[in-house]
């Protein structure tokens, strides 16, 4: 096989490799944004600041979102599952509730969660 033969088939090899990673590790980035935006809208229209740490777990429990309340943090960690899913990565999104000393309802942040094979 000659030079330029040889060099043509390893730069194919090689096209072929990386176009299949992107493809196998690739995620809808959109979609995870779109679930994070509507988690979010959600949230505000339904959890108002100054809600109580009670209010936030009924709603969480009646939209079957997984949750935890860490009191002597005045913190509810919830995940959303599934939120995207990509060949082989998947999204959630989870979800910081903080609370002041009266229980009251002073923030939230949403972080991406990925996981794959």
């Amino acid at each position: 096989m000659a030079t330029t033969q040889k060099i043509g088939v390893i730069l194919g090899s090689v096209v072929l490799v990386v176009g299949g990673l992107s493809v196998i590790f690739s995620h809808p980035k959109s979609d995870q944004l779109n679930a994070k935006k509507q988690i979010e809208a959600e949230i505000s229209e339904n959890l108002p600041y100054g809600s109580k740490s009670s209010t936030v777990l009924d709603y969480l429990d009646q939209k079957h979102i997984e949750h935890t309340y860490l009191p002597t943090q005045q913190t509810i960690v919830a995940i959303r599952r599934r939120t995207s899913t990509g060949f082989l990565v998947t999204g959630d999104v989870q979800i910081f509730f903080v609370f002041d000393k009266s229980g009251g309802l002073v923030s939230f942040r949403l972080q991406d969660v990925y996981t794959g094979l």
